[in-house]
């Protein structure tokens, strides 16, 4: 966990209200054919796509690649509609830095441009 206390109740899943019951809660407050979008660690995909099973369907996973080569994704953005029984699909993602580090155009323009994503 981070040494800030601030940034860990943001980075780290507190037992007592783990994963599941933050999920369950995001979806109780969603409309039925409504969507709720997650971004979280991409080594804990299998888990978050466990607790949607069953109540969410047209999951979309974007993963957010740290650069082009063939580094694993960190963190992934997922989008699921409540109530769906669409099947789910992988998305291609967003290459978020060029070789030199820069962010590349297309993170660029989310990230300071406000432009938005086509999950």
């Amino acid at each position: 966990a981070p040494p800030n206390t601030a940034k860990a109740a943001s980075h780290v899943e507190a037992k007592e209200t783990g994963l599941g019951a933050w999920i369950r809660f995001a979806l109780a407050m969603t409309r039925s054919k409504g969507t709720v979008t997650f971004v979280h660690r991409a080594d804990r995909l299998d888990h978050v796509l466990a607790e949607l099973y069953g109540q969410a369907g047209g999951i979309v996973v974007f993963p957010l690649w740290p650069d082009a080569t063939a580094k694993p994704a960190k963190r992934v953005l997922i989008r699921a509609i409540k109530g769906s029984a669409q099947p789910m699909r992988l998305a291609a993602g967003l290459i978020l830095h060029e070789s030199d580090g820069r962010y590349t155009a297309a993170a660029d323009a989310v990230l300071r441009h406000a432009h938005g994503l086509e999950l």
